[in-house]
Formats: C-alpha cells, sequence, structure tokens
C-alpha cells in the first residue's frame, strides 16, 4: 500500500539482480511496481529499436493500463534515462523522480566507456549474472548476442534530452551518481 512507486533497471538487467534488495524495504510504505523494459527479463523484445523515448512511453502506457495516475519513479543507469523521459515526454504521470547512475547525454559518460560500447559483445558477460539471468528468464534464451547488440546501440546513439527539458519538468528530481 502506498504511493506508487515504479523501478526501472539498468541496461541488460532484470529486477531481480536489479532490485531484489529492494523491493522488500521499500514496499512496507510504498506500492512497489518492478517493471523489465523491452527485451530484458520476461519481457519479449519487439522488433523496435531501443530508445529512451519509447521505453518512456511503454511507462506511461503501464501506468494507464494498470489505471494509476501518478506514480514516483525510480530509475537505475539506462532506468533513470528512462524515467527521465517519462517526466519529459508524461509529465501529468510523474510526481517525483529520482535517477541513479544516468545521463541525460550521451557526452556525460566517461570517455572509456564512450570508448567500451562499440566493442562490447555478449561474449565479455560470459558466464555472468546478466547472462544467467537472461537465459533463465528471457522468452528467448539463445537471443542473448542480438540482445546486447541491441542494448548496445541505445549507448552508440547520440542522445541529449536538453536540459531545458528537464527544467519545464514539473516533476522534482534527485540525481545520484
Amino acid at each position: 500500500t502506498g504511493e506508487p512507486l515504479v523501478l526501472l533497471h539498468g541496461s541488460f538487467m532484470t529486477i531481480s539482480n536489479n532490485w531484489a534488495g529492494w523491493i522488500g524495504g521499500l514496499s512496507k510504505a510504498r506500492t512497489v511496481i518492478a517493471v523489465e523494459m523491452q527485451g530484458h527479463g520476461r519481457t519479449p523484445d519487439i522488433s523496435r529499436d531501443f530508445s529512451y523515448e519509447s521505453l518512456a512511453d511503454d511507462i506511461a502506457a503501464m501506468l494507464d493500463y494498470l489505471g494509476i495516475k501518478q506514480a514516483d519513479l525510480l530509475g537505475y543507469s539506462m532506468g533513470g534515462g528512462v524515467a527521465m523521459q517519462v517526466a519529459i515526454r508524461h509529465p501529468e504521470k510523474v510526481r517525483k523522480v529520482v535517477s541513479v547512475s544516468a545521463f541525460f547525454r550521451r557526452d556525460g559518460l566517461v570517455k572509456e566507456a564512450l570508448d567500451a560500447f562499440p566493442k562490447l559483445t555478449a561474449d565479455a558477460f560470459t558466464g555472468s549474472p546478466i547472462e544467467i539471468e537472461y537465459k533463465k528468464l528471457s522468452p528467448t534464451p539463445n537471443e542473448f548476442p542480438n540482445f546486447v547488440k541491441r542494448v548496445v546501440a541505445i549507448q552508440l546513439t547520440p542522445y541529449d534530452f536538453g536540459a531545458d527539458s528537464l527544467k519545464a519538468t514539473k516533476a522534482p528530481f534527485l540525481f545520484i551518481h
């Protein structure tokens, strides 16, 4: 019970490997809604590129489906970017945003990260919790190499949410880096 709080995971992650240690505590005072976004965890991929905007629209549609007029959003990494985009694109649905380790412009990443993304392949995740969770939960467990390519593409595409767009949102933000 309590105000709704939507948890938005980071790239490559799932509810269990991003939020398992948080849900119990948060749900003591909040209605917690943990989602797995397009292609992640139990949610199948669709023939649409990953983008912060389309993932944000998915979250807004989910809130509509659940009959939730407004929610607080807590997003980690990619999920923090999605939370920012929900506040920009659907401000009436967002009460507050907490964005952890997320960027609103691609050039906000350190050079080492920008250099690493183009070289990142599924092989880098061999035996990792990310690969194990994907193969355990995904409706397409053999598509892990393609999933990695598709998720990496969101970081290879230049983006800038716009400081003015963020300033124009009505929801208060807490940025944690």
